[in-house]
C-alpha cells in the first residue's frame, strides 16, 4: 500500500516539472548567467546538466541594469549602469539600497568641494582628501581628526626672525618650529628646535677665504656643517681681513744693533713698523751684516809662490788675510804671473816699411820682437805717422844745406811752412857732413787718409 502511493507521488511531480529555482541549491548558472527562476528543469526533476552558461536550460543571460529606466536607487544609492541584474529581467529589488545588484554607496566627494566651511580649531584643510560621503557635511570639517582637517605643519625656523638662539647655538635654517607658529622655546639652546652647534671654520679644509680675505682660525661656521658661504670674503663668519703688515723699508729712522744691518726686503711685525722690530741679527728688520774682509794687496808679509802673482783685485778668505790665502795659483790671492813682454820700441833691427811708424808704446806679440811684429801700418808694432809729425808734412822744404828730420814734430797739431827752413826751424836739422841736402817738392799739408793713398 505504501509503496503504491509513493509511485502516485511521483508521477504526479513529473506531470507537474520542477521549476528551475528549486534546485539553486547547490546548482548554480555559471557568471554572467543568472537563474531564469520562471523556467522548468527537464524531465520534472532539477539535475546538474539543467544549470551552467546560457546554453543550460535554467540559465539565461541577467539583463543590464542600465535597461530599467523608470526605476533609481533608493536612498544615497546610485545607479551602476554597467552592472547587471539578478535574472532575465530587471525588477524593483534590484535597485533597493547600496547592496542591491544595480546600486552602490556614492564615491565621497572632495573636501576641496566645500569651500564655506573652514576646520575648527588650529586644524587646516586637507585639500586633497575626501569627506565621507557626497555631500561634504559639517562634520567633515570638525578638528584634526575630521575627514577634511589636519594638524598644521610646523612652521619654519626662518619665520621668526626676531629671536636669536641662546647662548653659542645658532640658527638652523632648515628646521622646523614645534609647532605651526614659532616660540622663544623653539630657540632656547643648541637642542632646542630652532638651534644647532655651530661647526668650527677649521672643520672644513678644502675651502679658502676669497679675495684677500684670510681664514679666521678661531671662529665657527653659521651651521652645524661648514659651508662654502662661510668663506665669502672678509665678512664672512670664517673670514676676516688680512692684516698688510708694513715694510721694514718704510721705517727711515729704525737702527739695527750688534753689527746687524737692515733687511729692506722683510716686513715688520704689524701693520706700521716700531723700534721693537729693530735690533740685532734676530729682530723682524734686522739680519747678520757682511763679515769685513781684506784686500790681498794689503799685506805685504805673505806673498804668492813663483810663478804666481798676487791678484790684486781678490779678498782674502776672512776678515783678516791670513798664510792660507797665499801659495800657488790655486789660492784665493794669488793668480798666473802674465807673459812678460818686450816693448816694440825695444828693438832697432827690426823696421816698418812703407810710411809706417814704429808705435813706441805697443808691445810685441810674445815676450820676444819678431819680424811679423813689425812691417805695414797693419803690424801689431806699426801705425799711421801722426799728423803733428814732419814726415807727414812730405813737401815741406828745408833750406841752407838743412835736412827733414823724420823723427821731429811740427810746432802744432798741423804742420805748416814755417816748420821748415834752415836748421833752426823745427822740423829741420844741419846734415851730417858728406850729405847733401835733402831735394823736396812745394810744400803742402796730407791728411792720415791722404799720406796712406802715396803708399
Amino acid at each position: 500500500m505504501f509503496k503504491t502511493g509513493l509511485l502516485l507521488f511521483s508521477a504526479f511531480a513529473v506531470a507537474e516539472g520542477a521549476k528551475c529555482e528549486e534546485k539553486t541549491t547547490p546548482l548554480k548558472c555559471k557568471l554572467p548567467a543568472v537563474v531564469d527562476k520562471s523556467l522548468d528543469c527537464k524531465n520534472g526533476a532539477c539535475a546538474e546538466a539543467d544549470f551552467g552558461d546560457t546554453s543550460t536550460q535554467c540559465c539565461v543571460a541577467a539583463a543590464k541594469c542600465s535597461s530599467k529606466t523608470d526605476v533609481e536607487c533608493t536612498g544615497t544609492a546610485v545607479k551602476v549602469t554597467a552592472a547587471s541584474c539578478a535574472g532575465s529581467a530587471c525588477v524593483t529589488d534590484d535597485f533597493t539600497g547600496a547592496n542591491a545588484k544595480c546600486c552602490k554607496a556614492p564615491a565621497p566627494a572632495k573636501c576641496s568641494s566645500k569651500t564655506d566651511q573652514a576646520c575648527k580649531g588650529t586644524a587646516v584643510k586637507d585639500t586633497a582628501a575626501s569627506c565621507a560621503g557626497d555631500p561634504c557635511v559639517t562634520d567633515d570639517f570638525t578638528g584634526a581628526n575630521g575627514k577634511c582637517c589636519k594638524a598644521p605643519a610646523p612652521a619654519k625656523c626662518t619665520t621668526k626672525t626676531d629671536v636669536a638662539c641662546t647662548g653659542t647655538a645658532v640658527k638652523d635654517t632648515a628646521a622646523s618650529c614645534a609647532g605651526a607658529a614659532c616660540v622663544a622655546d623653539d630657540f632656547t639652546g643648541a637642542n632646542a628646535k630652532c638651534c644647532v652647534t655651530p661647526a668650527k671654520c677649521t672643520t672644513k679644509t678644502d675651502v679658502a677665504c676669497k679675495g684677500t680675505a684670510v681664514k679666521d682660525t678661531a671662529a665657527s661656521c653659521a651651521g652645524a656643517a661648514c659651508l662654502a658661504s662661510d668663506f665669502t670674503g672678509a665678512n664672512a663668519k670664517c673670514c676676516k681681513a688680512a692684516v698688510v703688515m708694513a715694510k721694514c723699508a718704510s721705517k727711515a729712522d729704525g737702527v739695527c744693533t750688534d753689527g746687524a744691518v737692515k733687511d729692506t726686503d722683510a716686513s715688520c711685525a704689524g701693520a706700521a713698523c716700531l723700534a721693537g722690530d729693530f735690533g740685532d741679527a734676530n729682530a723682524k728688520c734686522c739680519k747678520a751684516g757682511p763679515a769685513a774682509k781684506t784686500k790681498c794687496a794689503t799685506t805685504a808679509t805673505l806673498v804668492c809662490t813663483k810663478p804666481a802673482v798676487v791678484d790684486t783685485t781678490q779678498d782674502c778668505a776672512g776678515a783678516k788675510c791670513a798664510k792660507i790665502d797665499f801659495g800657488g795659483v790655486d789660492k784665493v790671492c794669488c793668480k798666473e804671473a802674465p807673459a812678460a813682454k818686450t816693448k816694440c820700441a825695444e828693438t832697432s833691427t827690426l823696421k816698418c816699411t812703407g810710411a809706417a811708424v814704429v808705435d813706441t808704446t805697443k808691445d810685441c806679440a810674445a815676450a820676444k820682437c819678431e819680424a811679423g811684429d813689425f812691417g805695414t801700418i797693419a803690424a801689431v808694432c806699426c801705425k799711421v805717422p801722426d799728423l803733428n809729425m814732419c814726415a807727414m808734412f812730405v813737401l815741406g822744404k828745408c833750406t841752407g844745406g838743412a835736412v827733414k828730420d823724420a823723427t821731429a814734430k811740427c810746432a802744432a797739431a798741423t804742420c805748416k811752412a814755417s816748420d821748415f827752413g834752415d836748421a833752426t826751424t823745427k822740423c829741420c836739422t844741419t846734415a851730417p857732413k858728406g850729405s847733401g841736402a835733402a831735394s823736396v817738392l812745394p810744400s803742402a799739408v796730407l791728411t792720415a787718409a791722404g799720406f796712406l793713398a802715396l803708399y
